[in-house]
């Protein structure tokens, strides 16, 4: 019995075969991942700046006397995962610390992520936490923060202290939690969202969309802004 096949179905059943070897190709999320820990003493140091691409940033303050990051890292394949890296350098008294990777054509997945997790002793300040894609927490930081995300959330608790707060995102809400003592002069706006601040005598209610207040002598400089987001400044003592 002969049979017999057309062009047609032959080149269909290559473009199918090509398909299938394409298929196998493609990385549909970030299956290889790696943890790293590193430790930085504080000696001559003053500031620490923080950046990453896709990933969250998260920074605790506590008594000690270095930084200590964890840099928790996601690929679609392995090869890619060697290429993800924490470069570090030491400048004019600030610690900078950067991620870096090679870029993931498109068949082979999404690029790269690194999720950072730092703690800082008092008295350094926070010159720079920034992130294209993540959510950015701080807590118990006692000095400056300066934290910047385009696409992402920004959660911050102050403590006492007279350390400044700069907090922007385009596409996220900022969350501010403060001593109902605070002592600071407030600039707050968003374009595309409400600004609440309660907890400290001098409240507003939500629908604003931009705010300046002072509150107590105002040593402090607080400033918050976002475009499309809403913006809450809370006393802790406030339920």
């Amino acid at each position: 019995m002969t049979s017999n096949i057309s062009r047609r179905q032959l080149l269909g059943g290559g473009s199918l075969g090509a398909l299938s070897a394409i298929a196998g190709c493609l990385a549909t999320g970030r299956g290889a991942t790696e943890t790293v820990t590193e430790t930085y003493l504080t000696t001559d140091l003053s500031s620490l700046s923080l950046t990453t691409i896709n990933g969250s940033i998260t920074v605790d303050g506590h008594e000690g006397d270095a930084i200590e990051v964890t840099a928790t890292k996601a690929a679609p394949t392995e090869d890619i995962l060697e290429s993800v890296t924490l470069e570090s350098s030491r400048n004019g008294g600030q610690l900078t610390l950067e991620t870096d990777y090679d870029t993931t054509p498109f068949l082979f997945g999404p690029d790269p992520k690194v999720d950072l997790e730092v703690t800082v002793p008092s008295g350094i300040r926070l010159a720079r936490a920034e992130t294209t894609n993540g959510d950015i927490e701080t807590r118990n930081v006692t000095d400056d923060v300066d934290a910047e995300t385009t696409n992402g959330d920004i959660d911050v608790s102050l403590t006492d202290g007279d350390g400044d707060l700069t907090a922007e995102s385009t596409n996220g809400e900022i969350t501010v939690r403060a001593p109902d003592s605070l002592d600071a002069t407030v600039s707050v706006s968003t374009t595309n969202g409400d600004i609440s601040i309660d907890g400290f005598g001098n409240s507003s209610t939500p629908g604003d969309d931009s705010l300046e207040m002072t509150l107590g002598e105002g040593i402090r400089r607080i400033r918050l802004e976002t475009t499309n987001g809403d913006v809450t400044l809370q006393g802790t003592n406030t339920s």
